[in-house]
C-alpha cells in the first residue's frame, strides 16, 4: 500500500520521511535514510542556517522535526534533535564555530533542551543540560506537564490548539527549572516562588 509522506533532508546527506496520510496502517510512522546516520546532528529550518543561530539568544533543542517547527512557528529558534538519546555533538560543534567566526563571538545562545513529556524526555533532558553546561554552554530546559486527565501533548500538539503563546512559553520555561533543579532545596523555592 501506498501513503502520502513529507520528507526533510537531513545533514550528511541523509532524510526523514513521516506518513502523514493514516500512519496507523503501517508498522512505523516515520523513517530515516537507510544507510545514513544523523548522529550528533540537528536539524534546524531552513532559514535558520548555523550563522543565524549563533546569533540567537536561545537555541530551543526539542525532539522532532514537527516539534522544532512548532516552536519556530511561534517566534522561537528550534532545531531537532532526532532523538532524546543521541547528544548533538557534531550540532553544538559547528555552533561553536560559526560564534567563533560571527560578529559577536562572546554572546553565547543558551541551550533550552525541550524533549517531549515522559520518563525518558525528562532523564535526557535532566542529563543533556548537565553535560552542556560542563560543555560550557548556558543551558536549561522547557517541559510541558501532562494535562489534568493524563493527556500528554508534545509541541506540534500545543501549537495546534493555540498554547505557545508568550505567557504558556514562560510557564513551560518555569516547568523546565524545577524539572532539572539540582535538589529538593531548590525545587521547594522554585515552587514557593511562584
Amino acid at each position: 500500500i501506498g501513503s502520502a509522506t513529507v520528507r526533510f533532508p537531513l545533514p550528511g546527506g541523509g532524510w526523514w520521511e513521516r506518513v502523514i496520510d493514516q500512519p496507523g496502517r503501517f508498522d512505523r510512522k516515520a523513517r530515516f535514510a537507510p544507510g545514513k546516520s544523523y548522529k550528533g546532528q540537528c536539524w534546524a529550518p531552513p532559514e535558520l542556517d548555523m550563522a543565524t543561530l549563533a546569533g540567537k539568544p536561545q537555541i530551543w533543542i526539542a525532539e522532532g522535526i514537527f516539534d522544532a517547527l512548532s516552536l519556530k512557528e511561534a517566534g522561537l529558534a528550534a532545531v531537532s534533535a532526532m532523538s532524546v538519546v543521541i547528544w548533538p555533538s557534531e550540532f553544538l560543534k559547528a555552533l561553536r564555530k560559526a560564534i567563533a567566526d560571527g560578529p559577536t563571538p562572546s554572546l553565547v545562545p543558551e541551550l533550552v533542551f525541550s524533549f517531549d513529556v515522559g520518563k525518558a524526555g525528562l532523564e535526557y533532558t535532566r542529563k543533556f543540560v548537565e553535560r552542556a553546561q560542563k560543555e560550557g554552554w548556558s543551558a536549561t530546559a522547557a517541559q510541558v506537564r501532562p494535562d489534568a486527565d493524563g493527556t500528554k501533548l508534545d509541541w506540534n500538539d500545543l501549537l495546534l490548539h493555540g498554547r505557545l503563546t508568550d505567557k504558556d512559553i514562560e510557564e513551560y520555561l518555569w516547568n523546565g527549572r524545577v524539572a532539572i533543579a539540582a535538589n529538593a532545596t531548590e525545587n521547594a523555592c522554585l515552587l514557593y516562588e511562584r
